[in-house]
Parts: structure tokens; sequence; C-alpha cells
């Protein structure tokens, strides 16, 4: 359960139905909040767990693109990862001039965008002092 205004949720889920096996999946985004006031904004790392998201050891070659949208600024991540499974991807983004609040998160893979959007409740990207 998570607690929200003082009310205890069981559980919270998006759901995005296809019948495209190649789809990427997000299953977890490590950490899901950073600190404006905690430094490190310029290379801030974060993991991504899932399927379908390709991606090798080079991050200008990297099969799958991570941003991160917050109004009309867009934070593009570097990436690297395996191409198979392709399960997991370790990333660095620069998000100097972010501001509190929510950010979505975007992932593309071959043409395949999945954005998971901001909000407390619906997951993206949670910013704080």
């Amino acid at each position: 359960t998570f607690s929200y205004n003082s009310t205890a949720f069981l559980q919270k889920v998006r759901l995005l139905f296809t019948t495209d096996s190649t789809y990427p999946r997000i299953n977890t985004l490590s950490p899901d909040d950073v600190s404006t006031g905690a430094g490190g904004l310029n290379a801030f790392a974060f993991t991504i767990t899932g399927t379908n998201l390709p991606c090798n050891s080079n991050p200008s070659s990297c099969s799958t693109s991570v941003k991160f949208i917050q109004g009309s600024t867009t934070y593009t991540a570097s990436c690297t990862g395996a191409a198979s499974p392709a399960t997991q991807l370790n990333c660095t983004v620069n998000l100097t001039g972010i501001t509190n609040g929510q950010a979505q998160l975007s992932l593309a893979v071959s043409g395949k965008t999945i954005t998971i959007p901001a909000g407390q409740l619906i997951g993206g990207f949670n910013v704080g002092p």
C-alpha cells in the first residue's frame, strides 16, 4: 500500500495494451526522484529495467533513446546497456535547470515510444527541493 493525501491505496497501475512483443517495457526507474538542492544535477545517474531495451557499451550508438520532459524542456540521457538480453539501461543526464515538480520519462526504440506521464500517482519523475 501507499499513502497519498492521508488516503491509503492498495495499488496504482497504468496499462498499455499492444500486440507487438517487441514494444519496450519499463519495470523500474531508480532513483525515481531528484533533489534540486543535492548537487550533481549535471551528471545525474539512474537505471531503467524492463524488456526490449537494446543498447551497447557505447552511448553514442545506443538503440534506446531516453528523455525526461518538463514543460517545454527536454533532457536527453546518455545510456549504456546490452543488446541481449536488453533488460537494463545505465544512464546519465544533465538536469541543470530542472525545476521542482514532475517530469515525464520518455523511452523510444525503433520508432516505438512509451511516455510515462508526470504525476506523483501515475509514475514519471519527481523533482524536489
